[in-house]
């Protein structure tokens, strides 16, 4: 699968939890490989559609944009 359908899959799983979840959450929701999942929330934080904090074991991600985030991939 290309990784523009893993970025859809992992925003779906953001909007599906009020647009944050952590980063276990959206692997086991989205049902995509961890390091697939590392590499496509460093493309969209570099895109300023999300932002990942670490909160002592637990990386957290952050929807910072809405829908528009479809026409961007």
């Amino acid at each position: 699968m290309p990784t523009k359908n893993y970025a859809g899959l992992i925003i779906a799983v953001l909007e599906k939890y009020g647009g944050s979840a952590p980063q276990a959450l959206i692997v086991k929701e989205a049902k995509i490989p961890q390091p697939a999942v590392s590499k496509v929330l460093k493309s969209l934080e570099e895109k300023g559609l999300i932002a990942r904090e670490r909160l002592g074991r637990v990386k957290a991600v952050r929807l910072l944009s809405g829908p528009q985030y479809r026409t961007q991939n």
